[in-house]
């Protein structure tokens, strides 16, 4: 099982220079959402991709 801490990105698709944290051991359970264009699939893009 592999257990993800943290996720980061920038310089990923649409996000341009801004850097991304997120923080993943604060909870025991993560829900994504978020109007059209905040970046949802782009998280998910980066996790796939990393």
């Amino acid at each position: 099982m592999i257990i993800f801490q943290t996720l980061s990105w920038k310089n990923f698709l649409s996000t341009g220079n801004t850097k991304t944290i997120l923080d993943l051991r604060r909870h025991d359970n993560t829900l994504v959402s978020g109007e059209n264009g905040a970046g949802k699939s782009t998280m998910l893009d980066a996790l796939t991709f990393a």
